[in-house]
């Protein structure tokens, strides 16, 4: 039983066995990171910024399992609000090193391209041209690891035409 436990976990991903969240629960966790990242960053030059950096880096957990679960939403649902939400984290934590959530807008765009341009399409000017790079490496990421090889230069070719219309 250890050993089936353990071929388990090498061979189903992470994503896959954690709890997905409610659609609520993960537009609330983007807000709450976003809050969270929005306070670190205008905490510069005081004393507690140390403080906020860390509870940002500790509230990355939860994001990921809400980026698991909005790759859910989107890709077996095709929630708008989702997706919306999506882009607004991308743009509100553009300082973040971390290339996770560009990579679940990537892999989240290959599942559902048109419910991902018609939200990126609903950004401000401002905001396509924040995250074009993001939304681009983001997708070149998830295409390489990608089974749908057929569909991914056409998907290419979309998004490359939207991002140069901004």
């Amino acid at each position: 039983m250890k050993y089936l436990f353990l071929f388990l976990l090498i061979l189903v991903p992470y994503g896959a066995i954690a709890e997905k969240l409610s659609r609520d629960e993960v537009l609330d966790t983007f807000s709450k990171y976003i809050k969270l990242n929005t306070d670190f960053i205008e905490s510069l030059n005081k004393a507690d910024r140390q403080q906020k950096r860390m509870l940002v880096e500790k509230y990355f957990d939860k994001l990921e399992g809400a980026l698991n679960s909005a790759k859910y939403s989107v890709c077996n649902l095709q929630d708008p609000e989702v997706a919306d939400a999506l882009f607004i984290l991308i743009y509100e934590t553009l300082n973040s090193a971390s290339e996770y959530p560009s990579q679940i807008l990537g892999e989240v765009y290959i599942c559902q391209p048109r419910v991902m341009l018609a939200s990126f399409r609903r950004l401000s000017d401002l905001q396509q041209k924040a995250i074009g790079d993001v939304f681009m490496f983001g997708f070149e990421n998830a295409a390489y690891t990608s089974p749908l090889v057929d569909n991914i230069a056409k998907l290419r070719r979309d998004l490359q035409s939207h991002l140069g219309a901004q």
